[in-house]
């Protein structure tokens, strides 16, 4: 199979061809954005790499849990939805592991470390719970949506699922007062 080659205009100069892999490590190493513009054989015109599918990141759960644990305590910016529930996933994982681990212990005859462990499951449950609401404040942002709509999360009992449609919407096309388009592969 013959690779595709793509060309992109860099810096006001069009260079290429790039294959497909050249493209995604030039989108990880940040040297194109969303709006950089690029043409492959069979493109009627010049389009925005956005605007169609290319390998520029791959986000599985252990790229999306590195991204959410890295950008933390950021709750500018955008993600995308892959990367956000990838992310909460990951979190809903960490937290039944710990739950599991926590409970080995209590039942177990070491009970000097129960309580060393009790606190680093807190601090990292607590770090991870930071991270999920700056994960979900920057979703929000991607689908160009206030990130005010956190406040759902304080309503007892139904708050939570009152937030999940929002976190649901289609991201915006292109840039928005929060920055450009997350490059993803889904949407």
């Amino acid at each position: 199979m013959t690779p595709t080659y793509y060309t992109a205009e860099l810096g006001g100069e069009r260079r290429g061809p790039f294959t497909a892999e050249q493209v995604a490590d030039m989108v990880r190493s940040g040297r194109i954005t969303a709006n950089t513009v690029f043409w492959r054989p069979g493109m009627p015109e010049w389009q925005r790499i956005a605007a169609f599918p290319m390998p520029t990141q791959e986000y599985n759960i252990v790229n999306a849990t590195k991204a959410g644990l890295r950008r933390a305590v950021r709750f500018s910016g955008r993600s995308s939805r892959a990367e956000f529930w990838f992310f909460a996933l990951a979190v809903f994982i960490f937290f039944i592991a710990l739950l599991i681990i926590n409970s080995c212990i209590a039942n177990s005859a070491y009970f000097a470390i129960q309580e060393n462990v009790y606190w680093v499951s807190f601090v990292f449950m607590a770090y991870c719970a930071v991270a999920l609401l700056a994960a979900a404040a920057r979703r929000l942002h991607d689908a160009g949506l206030t990130k005010l709509l956190l406040l759902f999360l304080l309503v007892p009992l139904f708050g939570p699922l009152g937030l999940v449609p929002f976190l649901l919407f289609p991201p915006e096309d292109t840039a928005n007062p929060h920055g450009a388009r997350p490059l993803a592969p889904w949407e």
